[in-house]
């Protein structure tokens, strides 16, 4: 059994990309979304509109507290994965009354052992999307950890075509996210955008997933979409980090890491074994702070050799086959599964 709440970012996603392939391998999945009880009447009673975007042939349990092992306990669970840290108590209780293994998947750099001690405590293992959210998680339960990054569907993320038109503009997009630490690369990246405008460059840029702010002024704003797939398919270059990084790389998009830090241009000399392998820009990794300048050399590069451009899309989409393919993922999971039920 699987849980999380409903909220669309990377951990829903992750979680929806790992239940479907387990399921397609022939192993019975749970999901298991805590309600938010925050929420009015209405919306609560309006779950199931929510997820028809979901993208899945696995029945979703909404739930709360002791719900959860009623649901549990009537679908035979022999583990629970909880993701969401929402869901770390109610997930901690079930496997404590139904005696089965917890395994936890961090996905953010958080005070860890201050808010979810027991929950760390209790599971049988923990795993981590990279090594800065493993380091959140302290020494203390170093051998419990398994470093596991994030991997996403290339059959469903994938470029309809990648070609060479010169006359077209350099269509940019930034695919990232509201906090405001991991966002900061969006307002350098408008500066850039005026910069290389003011040189001539002709550019078309769209930003999805940050709020409105009237100090971005180079960008047509679109808020989250339930389906990015046509947006992705549609750019050429890609600003972001994370699963997102990833989901646009693997459409063909040429990918520039950006969020907190600048790490530049993503591509396979990244994950040269004496390099750290993370595509993240939080805090944590310690990027180079990005610049106007910096950046603008970078798509510089790019908008004036458009063979260059077409040889990064196409090395982008190699880039993902090799180290971003959800397959990869499930497998190390998998391993970890058994791990802790034999």
């Amino acid at each position: 059994m699987l849980t999380s709440v409903l909220m669309k970012n990377g951990v829903l996603t992750h979680l929806l990309d790992l239940a479907n392939e387990l399921h397609s391998l022939g192993i019975k999945v749970s999901i298991a979304i805590k309600k938010d009880q925050r929420r009015n009447n209405r919306r609560l009673n309006n779950y199931a509109s929510l997820t028809r975007n979901l993208n899945t042939e696995i029945p979703i349990h909404f739930f709360y507290g002791n719900d959860l092992y009623t649901f549990a306990k009537k679908s035979k669970v022999d583990l629970i994965h909880a993701h969401a840290r929402l869901t770390y108590s109610s997930a901690l209780s079930v496997s404590e009354r139904l005696n089965v293994p917890l395994v936890i998947t961090i996905h953010g750099v958080y005070p860890w052992q201050k808010t979810h001690p027991s929950a760390l405590a209790h599971s049988k293992k923990i795993i981590a999307i990279g090594s800065a959210q493993a380091d959140s998680v302290g020494l203390e339960y170093k051998q419990k950890i398994a470093i596991i990054p994030n991997g996403i569907d290339l059959e469903k993320f994938k470029p309809l075509a990648i070609t060479n038109n010169l006359d077209e503009p350099l269509k940019i997009l930034w695919y990232g996210r509201t906090d405001e630490k991991t966002s900061r690369g969006l307002r350098i990246l408008n500066q850039t955008i005026k910069i290389l405008r003011d040189q001539g460059v002709k550019i078309e840029a769209n930003k999805v997933g940050v709020n409105n702010s009237h100090s971005i002024t180079e960008f047509i704003s679109r808020p989250w979409i339930d389906n990015p797939l046509p947006l992705l398919q549609k750019h050429q270059v890609a600003f972001g980090h994370s699963r997102s990084l990833r989901e646009a790389m693997a459409c063909g998009n040429v990918g520039f890491l950006l969020g907190y830090g600048y790490g530049g241009k993503i591509d396979q000399e990244w994950f040269r074994q004496d390099k750290k392998q993370h595509v993240d820009a939080i805090p944590e990794y310690k990027l180079p702070l990005p610049t106007p300048e910096r950046i603008a050399e970078d798509l510089k590069l790019l908008a004036d050799n458009r063979d260059y451009l077409l040889f990064s899309r196409i090395e982008a989409r190699d880039t993902a086959l090799k180290y971003f393919d959800v397959k990869n993922m499930v497998s190390e999971t998998l391993e970890v599964y058994k791990e802790c039920v034999e």
